[in-house]
């Protein structure tokens, strides 16, 4: 990983892989709002960060992709990794993701861009005190110190985009006693 604390890869997953896990994501969130009665648009998911959008901590899927994704992200960042968990959104109209650093769960994280309406919603990171803006189109990933870097998303203008985010931490590091983010293992509600 570079000095500015992020690195970019594209086309990391290809547009199988992209509609599995976006087809995935719509079945999911479809399923959980008719349990609530309540339509995408009434936002039953969101979370304090982003609370109109359909967020979940840890769905099969992308708990997968954490492990299988685990190897790459090792070598961007030169270290021996222990995976946290993984999260994913679906953004909608609207939709802002506030400016924030990461807990100690996500001392490296790394956040994919599974689907876009039409054209991607940037990703901003506050970097050696100037703002950096960044594309994602579906397939890329950006690899960052989840706890150094502030980040966020400015008003999203489109209709709908999926992110799916990867935390881990330093196997010998500082947060280590953070595996699994303290689940018993990966693929369980915290």
């Amino acid at each position: 990983m570079d000095t500015d604390g992020y690195v970019i890869l594209q086309n990391v997953l290809n547009e199988q892989t992209l509609k599995l896990l976006k087809t995935q994501s719509k079945l999911f969130e479809r399923a959980e709002c008719f349990k609530k009665n309540k339509f995408p648009s009434e936002y039953p998911y969101g979370d304090s960060q982003c609370p109109t959008s359909f967020a979940k901590y840890g769905l099969l899927c992308y708990e997968a992709l954490l492990l299988t994704l685990k190897p790459i992200i090792e070598t961007q960042v030169g270290k021996e990794l222990i995976p946290t968990y993984s999260y994913s959104r679906i953004y909608y109209k609207d939709s802002v993701l506030e400016k924030h650093r990461d807990r100690p769960s996500c001392e490296y994280s790394a956040t994919i861009c599974i689907s876009i309406d039409q054209t991607p919603w940037d990703i901003f990171f506050t970097v050696n005190k100037k703002n950096v803006c960044i594309s994602l189109y579906p397939g890329d990933l950006i690899v960052y110190k989840g706890t150094q870097l502030e980040h966020w998303r400015e008003k999203y203008t489109g209709n709908e985009q999926i992110q799916v985010f990867l935390h881990y931490v330093d196997k010998n590091g500082e947060y280590s006693q953070f595996a699994n983010d303290k689940r018993a293992f990966l693929g369980i509600e915290k």
